[in-house]
């Protein structure tokens, strides 16, 4: 072992080395650039997501498909030899309000069917397959086609009301089905 003691470097009066100094600064730089783009892309991702719920939200048949329902019970319809059955009632943004119906029929049901009133700017979304004796159809309303009794009148098509032939009309009585639209 050596008997000499060891250099102490803090007794020396150095600036630190320009060399030290450049690479602080390169990368303090690069972490700006990093945390930067990592802003950038938060925010894209933000916005993006947000894009997608709005238009969901905007999306009618989206949401009387996933929104929770107003009633507490099922409505059951006999119009001519179709069963029209509704199954959900829903809240909307603006002012509307959806309906689920699904129909059953002991003949294929064909071209059929339309339910009116709907809102003119959502044509009734239709689903079914040809031949089939089962379809579901999803509409939006404003809440004005809403009685002061709380029911609205429904009418069954085939098709067009002007061109379709009309099966037959139904009333949706909202209060028996547990339906409390306020301002309705």
């Amino acid at each position: 072992m050596s008997e000499e003691r060891p250099f102490d470097l803090r007794g020396l009066d150095i600036d630190a080395p320009d060399v030290a100094k450049a690479s602080i600064r390169r990368f303090r730089r690069r972490v700006l650039v990093l945390v930067a783009w990592v802003i950038v892309f938060a925010l894209s991702g933000a916005a993006i997501a947000a894009d997608a719920v709005h238009k969901h939200n905007e999306n009618a048949v989206a949401l009387i498909a996933t929104a929770s329902s107003l009633n507490t019970a099922l409505g059951n319809y006999r119009v001519g030899r179709i069963d029209v059955g509704l199954l959900k009632v829903v809240a909307l943004p603006g002012g509307q309000i959806g309906m689920k119906f699904v129909l059953h029929s002991d003949t294929p049901l064909g071209t059929c069917c339309n339910i009116y009133p709907h809102d003119a700017n959502f044509s009734s979304s239709v689903t079914s397959e040809p031949g089939s004796r089962f379809a579901e159809v999803l509409l939006e309303n404003p809440r004005s086609v809403v009685s002061p009794l709380d029911t609205i009148d429904m009418l069954l098509t085939s098709g067009d009301p002007g061109a379709g032939e009309r099966l037959g009309r139904f009333t949706v009585d909202l209060r028996a089905l547990g339906v409390h639209l306020a301002g309705g």
